[in-house]
């Protein structure tokens, strides 16, 4: 019997620059367009208190040296409250708090991409009694993004 070779997992993370944009919900229109950091929240741009929803984008080049056997995933850690992920305009699928996302995507991926992540918060959300472990965070794109390579 052969000995198992384990997988090799290599990760790219995607921490910036990438483009913030309010897509809906009341804020002063000098704040509509901001440069944001993953991981970090939208307290210091648009207030603890904003409900509504940002349009997360960063823009990447493929990863050199990709080979067939290789299986390619994006992969976002955490959001605050509710997202949406999409790779060249293809959804992916749905984030939730508290629940991290994983999609593949080797076969989706160009020279270069263009990745948009929707967060939405409403006032409903804000009440939930399930925000209170939150951390005291006001909302967003809070946890790490990364392209996940794994040999197959």
């Amino acid at each position: 019997m052969e000995p198992s070779i384990s997988q090799k997992k290599h990760k790219i993370r995607l921490h910036g620059p990438w483009q913030a944009t309010v897509v809906a919900g009341e804020i002063d229109s000098e704040k509509r367009s901001f440069d944001a950091t993953v991981e970090s929240d939208w307290e210091s741009i648009l207030g603890k208190d904003f409900c509504g929803l940002v349009r997360y984008q960063r823009k990447f080049n493929c990863p050199t040296g990709l080979t067939p056997n290789q299986q390619v995933a994006i992969v976002v850690t955490e959001v605050d409250f509710f997202g949406e992920c999409r790779l060249n305009e293809r959804e992916l699928g749905s984030l939730t708090f508290g629940n991290a996302g994983s999609f593949e995507v080797g076969g989706l991926l160009e020279s270069f991409n263009n990745l948009i992540i929707d967060v939405r918060l409403t006032a409903e959300d804000q009440r939930d009694r399930a925000r209170e472990s939150r951390f005291g965070l006001a909302g967003g794109l809070i946890g790490s993004v990364y392209l996940e390579i794994e040999d197959g």
